[in-house]
């Protein structure tokens, strides 16, 4: 019996040039997060990950998206950057 999961929440597509799913060596590269971190992360639900294994083997390759990451990182920026004022020279 086999069971499946669906989402209802779109994929869309990144930038021309930007990954959308990348293994823990490539987001440690791309973002600076390591591993211990991301899998911290994943296991918090605060990024999402997918695992491709094929069928009667134990291992596998997670991957992680790139526009989840994006996000995390987004919201946890410490402050909005400060303008100058225009009368100030």
């Amino acid at each position: 019996m086999s069971s499946s999961k669906s989402t209802i929440e779109s994929v869309g597509a990144g930038t021309p040039g930007d990954p959308e799913f990348l293994d823990a060596v490539g987001v440690e590269k791309h973002f600076g997060i390591r591993k211990s971190l991301l899998f911290r992360l994943l296991a918090e639900n605060r990024i999402r990950g997918v695992s491709i294994r094929q069928r009667g083997r134990l291992r596998g390759k997670r991957l992680f998206d790139c526009a989840s990451i994006r996000k995390f990182l987004l919201a946890n920026v410490d402050r909005e950057p400060i303008e100058p004022a225009d009368n100030q020279r």
